[in-house]
């Protein structure tokens, strides 16, 4: 299904910033369709095309060569495309399209190339942002991103939650684990996402599972 004829790179959305270009690739079709009419409202994404396989993907990226390719594709089928796009077309970026925050977890400790990802109870809003944050190098690969940085601004205690938020607690799971308040915990994870940048927790927990650099 083709959304919008590519016109290449650098069309400016009305804030004055290249509108990104995706390319949406999922075997289900509601969500293949369905993700890629929602992206093409926005006024900051510009859908170029869609895919079925990771074949089909590989050809309209070679093609087409978006900023970002959303990716709805079994787990080992997604990571041998994140690898082999890699050497193919390394200025397009994957972004991963997850059941959930552990097998996002899961991705970004072994996905080579992956740059970031959304699960199935991301919004509309938090999808076109976390392909904004992928497409201007705000987010890269695990294997290239000095995380350190993103986390050097936090506390000791903020690290410690946040490497929790990362291994999927929830929050009155994490004040029990550190025998604190909820109402501190909520507190800590709100200035967390102030500092990272992110809006949500599921930005946060794939900052929490980079590797660390220097510190």
């Amino acid at each position: 299904m083709r959304v919008a004829e590519p016109s290449g790179r650098g069309n400016e959305a009305g804030h004055g910033l290249a509108v990104i270009s995706v390319l949406v690739v999922s075997r289900v079709v509601i969500h293949r369709e369905g993700i890629a009419r929602l992206l093409a409202e926005s006024p900051r994404t510009r859908v170029v095309d869609t895919a079925i396989t990771s074949e089909g993907a590989l050809s309209r990226i070679r093609e087409l060569r978006p900023d970002v390719a959303l990716v709805d594709l079994p787990t080992e089928e997604l990571c041998s495309l994140a690898l082999t796009l890699d050497g193919v077309a390394p200025e397009t970026r994957l972004v991963a399209l997850l059941t959930c925050e552990a097998e996002g977890q899961f991705v970004m400790r072994a996905g080579a190339g992956i740059c970031g990802y959304a699960t199935h109870q991301t919004s509309i809003e938090q999808l076109v942002a976390i392909i904004e944050r992928v497409a201007r190098g705000r987010l890269a690969p695990a294997s290239t991103r000095p995380a350190a940085s993103a986390r050097a601004g936090l506390t000791e205690r903020e690290r410690e939650i946040l490497g929790l938020v990362g291994e999927g607690l929830a929050n009155k799971e994490i004040a029990r684990q550190l025998q604190i308040e909820l109402a501190t915990v909520k507190t800590h994870i709100h200035n967390i996402l102030e500092k990272l940048g992110v809006n949500s927790r599921t930005e946060a927990a794939a900052v929490a599972v980079w590797p660390e650099t220097e510190m």
